[in-house]
């Protein structure tokens, strides 16, 4: 705050020290809330006491950019508890003259309004042009043009708004004072100046105030009556109030400038921090990354092993299951190799009794070989003997008997045969029949011949057996030819081989 100003005092500097200074209250000593860079920064003390005189009903402002006046206006409302409604219209995109921004200054301005002054104002987005249609003829007490500062833009802002204005409208029209870079405000104002009552700041590039409306609101009146003095007076009090908000201002920039530069340095330090951080970081990133592929290869192994043990298990059931088979089948080849063993046990026996009795076959098949060769013999020299050939016509007379004659004849009579077995069916199975061994070759007795002429001594050696189980009408005997007491005796033999009867023939048997 500027030297000798007090924000709420009441009192008014004097000038030359000896006559108040008129259009000053205690509102012209407030301090804005809300001061950001605005080329309207000197003319916010006037604001206060403007909305504090006028009370207007309605309240719009053309060109809010950054919200500096259109905020000083809030302010004043909100402290002196008036019923404005305030009107905020731009398309907050900026100008050649005011400079292009960005959408960051139109969040920054609805921020605010949202949280401070949102139950009486309203920002509208839009060119003005547009915006007119919203507003009704004689609805606007207080205007403040400060769009485009070309005099064809501010004429056609004045022009088209003026029958909004109400039979109290105040218009105040900014830059006033600046011939510069196509601005052409004050060419307007040196127009309409001399027509309307009026009233010219000349510090902060101008500030025009005009009185367009019939009736001039009476907080008003002593400005637009004010004589020359007092009106130097007040553009003084003015500037020094408008320089010290622009001093709080730079107090604040500086201030806000050393923190920021504070908070640079701080914020370097910081930075330096986060580099090095950002390198710790990074190494834990990497670090955690190769943890996560590690905590991922351990998941897959994981899922593998898990797949893999669920494979084993279904294989172990699978295997569990055949094993049960396999018991059950082990079981019934156990079963069935107990009853192999048994039967092998039964063939075994039979083995060896087969065996034995093979061996006895054997023997029998010897024996039988044997006494074969030996009948064989027997026979050859039977049939080679001086009998046998003696004995032919009478076996060809036998041939002619019939069988049945024969069959009485042998049971009558002994048969000779030699010492082999009978053929099958021949003996009874009960009882083999006997068997007379043959006498050596030196013991045969010499039967004598048909004629009985020629005496042959004992060459042959026959064996009597008797064809029947019963007893033979004689026993077997050795008998010789010695011309002693000799009997005769017809009798019919038979010869027999294993495979049935050799030939039949008579032999006369000698007996005492």
């Amino acid at each position: 705050m500027a030297e000798g100003l007090t924000p709420g005092n009441a009192t008014a500097p004097s000038l030359e020290g000896r006559h108040p200074v008129p259009c000053i209250s205690a509102s012209s000593f407030w301090v804005p809330k809300h001061i950001p860079e605005s080329a309207w920064l000197e003319h916010g003390p006037f604001a206060f006491w403007l909305i504090e005189a006028a009370k207007p009903r309605c309240l719009v402002e053309l060109g809010t950019h950054n919200g500096y006046s259109y905020f000083a206006f809030c302010q004043a409302v909100k402290q002196l508890g008036l019923e404005t409604k305030c009107h905020a219209i731009d398309s907050w995109q900026g100008d050649e003259h005011a400079g292009f921004y960005g959408e960051e200054v139109f969040q920054l301005v609805s921020g605010i309004n949202a949280q401070d002054y949102a139950s009486f104002s309203r920002l509208t987005r839009s060119f003005f042009q547009e915006a007119l249609q919203q507003f009704e003829d004689g609805s606007i007490d207080l205007l403040h043009i400060d769009g485009r500062h070309t005099y064809e833009d501010v004429l056609e802002d004045y022009s088209s708004w003026r029958p909004k204005l109400s039979e109290r409208g105040v218009v105040l029209f900014h830059d006033t004072r600046v011939r510069e870079r196509g601005f052409g405000v004050f060419r307007l104002w040196a127009e309409i100046a001399e027509a309307h009552p009026s009233f010219e700041f000349h510090h902060g590039h101008g500030l025009g105030v005009l009185a367009v409306g019939p009736e001039i609101p009476p907080g008003l009146r002593p400005l637009f009556s004010s004589d020359p003095a007092e009106r130097e007076a007040i553009r003084a009090a003015y500037e020094r109030l408008g320089a010290a908000v622009s001093q709080h201002y730079q107090l604040a920039t500086a201030a806000r400038d050393q923190a920021l530069e504070d908070h640079s340095a701080e914020l370097e330090t910081v930075r330096e921090q986060l580099s090095e951080h950002s390198v710790a970081l990074s190494g834990a990133r990497q670090a955690l990354a190769a943890g996560q592929q590690e905590q991922e290869e351990l998941g897959r192994r994981l899922r593998e092993a898990e797949e893999r043990a669920d494979n084993a298990e279904a294989s172990l059931q699978a295997a569990g299951a055949q094993l049960g088979t396999l018991q059950q089948h082990s079981e019934t080849l156990q079963e069935h190799a107990r009853a192999l063993r048994r039967t092998a046990e039964v063939l075994r026996a039979e083995l060896l009794e087969q065996t034995r009795l093979s061996e006895q076959q054997n023997n029998m098949i010897a024996l039988l070989t044997g006494q074969e060769q030996a009948a064989r013999e027997t026979l050859r020299q039977l049939q080679q003997s001086t009998l046998w050939r003696s004995m032919g016509p009478v076996r060809r007379g036998l041939a002619l008997i019939p069988e049945p004659v024969r069959r009485r004849m042998r049971g009558r009579s002994g048969t000779i045969q030699p010492a082999l077995p009978a053929p099958p069916g021949h003996f009874p199975a009960a009882a083999a029949p006997p068997t007379a061994s043959l006498p050596d070759a030196g013991e045969m007795p010499a039967l004598p011949s048909p004629d009985h002429n020629r005496d042959k001594g004992a060459q042959e050696v026959a064996a009597v057996s008797s064809s029947r189980p019963e007893p033979l009408p004689w026993p077997p005997r050795r008998i010789s030819t010695n011309g002693s007491d000799m009997t005769r005796r017809l009798c019919i033999f038979s010869f027999y081989d294993p495979h049935g009867v050799v030939d039949d023939y008579v032999v006369y048997l000698l007996e005492k």
